[in-house]
C-alpha cells in the first residue's frame, strides 16, 4: 500500500465543482488509468482520499493537496491518470508520503485578491493590514492592483471568512465585487511558508 500526495489545480468552470465531489472525480479518472485504491471499511466502502481545506464553489485554486491511498502504485500510469481528468483539473506534482495526516499539515493558505468594478485596492489593503485581523493574517502585500496575503489555519480562515469580514467592514456587499485565488496550501517553518510537496 502506498499513500501518494498529489498537488492539483482547479481552474475555469471546474472551480464550480463542489469540494465534496472531488474524491469521486479523482477516483473515476484513476480507475480509468488502471490504478487500484485502498478502500475504507464499513457498509459503503470508498477509496481512501483525503483533501486539503475546502474552498467555496467558484474559487480558483492553483496548488491544492490531496492524499490518496493505493494498494499498489505504478509511476508509468500517472500520465494516463492526468489525461483522464476533466478539463480544469490538473495534477502538477506527486510523491509518496508517510506520517502526519494531511489536515494536520495544512497550516497556512496563500491567496491573491483582485477587486472588481473600480473598487480601490488601497481600501481593501488597509482593511487587511488593520489590527482587527490580528494573528489570522501572517503577511500582506499590494502590487499592480492585486493583494497577496497569507492566512493561518485555512480550515477555519479561508475565502468565505475574508468575504464576511470585508462585508462587515462595508467595503464590499458580496462575492461578486472581488475575485480570490488560493495559490497554495502549506506549513509555516521559521517564518516562511513551505509547500506540502
Amino acid at each position: 500500500m502506498k499513500k501518494l500526495r498529489v498537488i492539483y489545480a482547479k481552474r475555469g468552470l471546474f472551480s464550480f465543482i463542489p469540494h465534496t465531489s472531488l474524491p469521486q472525480v479523482f477516483a473515476r479518472a484513476a480507475r480509468r488509468a488502471g490504478l487500484h485504491f485502498e478502500y475504507s471499511e464499513g457498509y459503503s466502502p470508498r477509496p481512501k482520499i483525503s483533501l486539503g481545506p475546502a474552498l467555496p464553489v467558484g474559487v480558483v485554486a492553483l496548488r491544492e493537496p490531496a492524499d490518496i491511498n493505493f494498494t499498489s502504485w505504478n509511476d508509468g500510469l500517472i500520465n494516463d491518470w492526468i489525461n483522464n481528468l476533466p478539463i480544469g483539473l490538473d495534477i502538477h506534482s506527486w510523491g509518496e508520503v508517510e506520517g502526519k495526516s494531511l489536515s494536520k499539515e495544512c497550516r497556512v493558505g496563500s491567496y491573491l485578491l483582485f477587486p472588481r468594478e473600480g473598487l480601490p485596492p488601497e481600501e481593501l489593503f488597509q482593511a487587511l493590514t488593520c489590527e482587527e485581523m490580528g494573528q489570522i493574517l501572517l503577511d500582506v502585500n499590494r502590487k499592480d492592483g492585486m493583494i497577496s496575503f497569507l492566512m493561518t489555519d485555512p480550515q477555519q480562515y479561508g475565502p468565505g471568512f475574508l468575504v464576511k469580514y470585508l462585508v462587515r467592514k462595508e467595503l464590499i456587499s458580496n462575492w461578486s465585487e472581488i475575485a480570490i485565488i488560493r495559490t497554495a496550501i502549506g506549513n509555516m517553518i521559521e517564518g516562511n511558508m513551505v509547500p506540502l510537496l
